[in-house]
């Protein structure tokens, strides 16, 4: 082969090379590039309000635990304030109990109410209310009932028939319940944690009886039934009285019960 010729081939080849490598990098550099996610950096004060909150969180959390620890605490050593009796039987000082004994006078209703094993201590709270505020509305029946029935049987009176006796009773005890609901108040509110990981709550709750009268004479007031609302009343707060005497009478005595109870517990 003429030197020439080979020249010209070696010429052609680099040529040919050179090409390819020119397009391998402009299709390396069509390809697009991918970009890194930022990470937005916590600056200083970013931090501490962080750091603060959480010290916030971590602290009210324990605050609670100690909280439901001294509760427990408490409630089992009530529970456990306990005279031992004849054949292995044993009386419990149940919480609040003492203090509904106490707030039973002649110018106010109390009453006891408990709730277990409840998921919340809001649910177990509800539940103990609702039982005080039945055993307050069971005794304000007693006294209702009583009531109209002495006031059928007064001579000076028109008798009543079944149908008005009964659309008496329906106004006063709707008016003392909705009086008993809006003006009782807490005198003991006792919570539990329970070994199983739910609540119980012990409660005393009273009522001014005066004011849960009124309301009711003032709903009897209103209403369109023929008879003697002035004697009604009277005869509604004769009953009421001598309730409010037996029952501050008989709590009296439990009271004086606990006492001693407590006293041999101490010894």
């Amino acid at each position: 082969m003429k030197k020439g010729t080979i020249i010209v081939i070696a010429l052609l080849s680099s040529m040919t090379f050179s090409n390819c490598a020119a397009k391998k990098t402009v299709v390396q550099e069509a390809q697009p590039v991918q970009q890194q996610p930022q990470v937005q950096q916590e600056t200083e004060t970013q931090r501490k309000i962080r750091e603060a909150k959480e010290q916030a969180e971590l602290m009210k959390a324990q605050n609670e635990l100690e909280l439901l620890q001294i509760q427990h605490e408490q409630a089992k050593a009530a529970l456990n304030s306990q005279a031992t009796l004849e054949a292995g039987a044993r009386k419990l000082l149940i919480p609040c109990m003492k203090e509904a004994l106490e707030l039973e006078t002649n110018n106010q209703m109390a009453a006891q109410g408990m709730s277990t094993g409840k998921e919340r201590q809001e649910l177990a709270l509800k539940d103990a209310n609702r039982n005080a505020i039945a055993e307050l509305m069971t005794r304000l029946v007693g006294v209702i009932k009583n009531g109209i029935e002495d006031y059928t049987k007064d001579s000076d009176t028109k008798s009543l028939t079944r149908e008005q006796q009964a659309q008496l009773e329906g106004i006063c005890i709707a008016a003392g319940e909705r009086a008993i609901n809006e003006l009782f108040k807490p005198g003991c509110r006792e919570f539990l944690h329970e070994q199983k990981g739910t609540y119980g709550c012990y409660v005393a709750l009273y009522v001014p009886t005066k004011q849960v009268m009124e309301k009711i004479n003032n709903a009897v007031e209103v209403a369109e039934l023929d008879l003697d609302k002035s004697l009604f009343r009277k005869k509604l707060q004769a009953e009421l009285d001598l309730q409010a005497e037996k029952e501050r009478e008989a709590k009296q005595l439990e009271l004086e019960k606990l006492q001693q109870l407590k006293g041999q517990t101490q010894q």
